[in-house]
């Protein structure tokens, strides 16, 4: 696999995301909001279920949104 710099990489990236602006105008006026933050608890047996309860919920809200 070949190996870019930071900046090679970071051109790449923009060359794409431009070409696909181009090919999909519709994608640019969607509004992108931050993902909110959950908190995994990890001391507990018991709060990992929870926690992984609240990632499966957040996850289904992030798709379904």
């Amino acid at each position: 696999m070949k190996q870019y710099t930071e900046a090679e990489l970071t051109n790449k990236i923009n060359s794409f995301l431009a070409k696909k602006s181009q090919k999909f105008p519709e994608l640019d006026k969607l509004e992108i909001t931050s993902a909110r933050k959950i908190v995994v608890r990890d001391r507990h047996s018991s709060n990992i279920f929870t926690a992984l309860e609240n990632l499966n919920t957040f996850w289904a809200q992030r798709i379904h949104s």
